[in-house]
C-alpha cells in the first residue's frame, strides 16, 4: 500500500493544478509525488531533497534575470539550475511511467495502487511533459553555462543527491 502521505500529497497538488493550469509549478510537485511513491516500480526515484528543491519558489530568481535591481548571484544560480535539471528529470521519468503503464494498464495499476484518478490524468500529462521538458533542458542549459568554480561543482553534486537509484 502506498504512503499515505504521499497520496494526500498527490491528492493535493493534483487538486492545485486543476486550480491553476496555466503554470507549471503544482504539476511538476504532482508529477514528482507520483514518482515518489511509485519509486520501487522504476530504476531511478527523487529523493527528499530533490522533492525539496522543488518546491522552492524560483520567482525572486526570474524577477532579478527580468532586470530586477539585484543581479543574480552565483548560490541563487545554483538554485535555478538545480530546479529546472530536477523539473527536465521528472518530466523525462514520467514519460517513461507512462509508457509502462500503456503496455498494460491492469498490471500497473496492481502494482503501483495509485488513486484512479490520477491514471486518468496519465493521458492529458504526455501533452503537457512534452511542451514543458525541452523548456526546462534549454533554459538549464542556458544558465548552467553562468555557474563558476565552486558554484558549478556544488551544483553537480546537489543534481546527484536529487535522485536515487532503488
Amino acid at each position: 500500500m502506498a504512503d499515505p502521505n504521499l497520496i494526500y500529497n498527490i491528492s493535493e497538488y493534483r487538486m492545485r493544478d486543476k486550480d491553476n493550469l496555466d503554470t507549471y509549478y503544482y504539476f511538476i510537485l504532482y508529477l514528482a509525488h507520483i514518482l515518489k511513491c511509485i519509486e520501487n516500480n522504476i530504476d531511478e526515484s527523487i529523493s527528499d531533497y530533490g522533492l525539496k528543491t522543488l518546491e522552492f519558489n524560483i520567482m525572486p530568481i526570474l524577477y532579478k534575470f527580468r532586470g530586477g535591481e539585484e543581479k543574480v548571484t552565483q548560490s541563487e544560480l545554483v538554485q535555478f539550475c538545480l530546479y529546472m535539471t530536477n523539473c527536465y528529470k521528472i518530466c523525462n521519468k514520467m514519460l517513461n511511467v507512462i509508457s509502462l503503464y500503456n503496455q498494460d494498464p491492469d498490471a500497473f495499476k496492481y502494482h503501483t495502487k495509485l488513486p484512479n484518478c490520477v491514471y486518468n490524468d496519465f493521458n492529458s500529462f504526455e501533452t503537457r511533459i512534452n511542451d514543458l521538458g525541452p523548456k526546462f533542458k534549454q533554459i538549464q542549459e542556458q544558465y548552467d553555462l553562468c555557474l563558476q568554480g565552486k558554484y558549478k561543482t556544488l551544483y553537480n553534486k546537489n543534481k546527484l543527491d536529487s535522485f536515487i537509484t532503488v
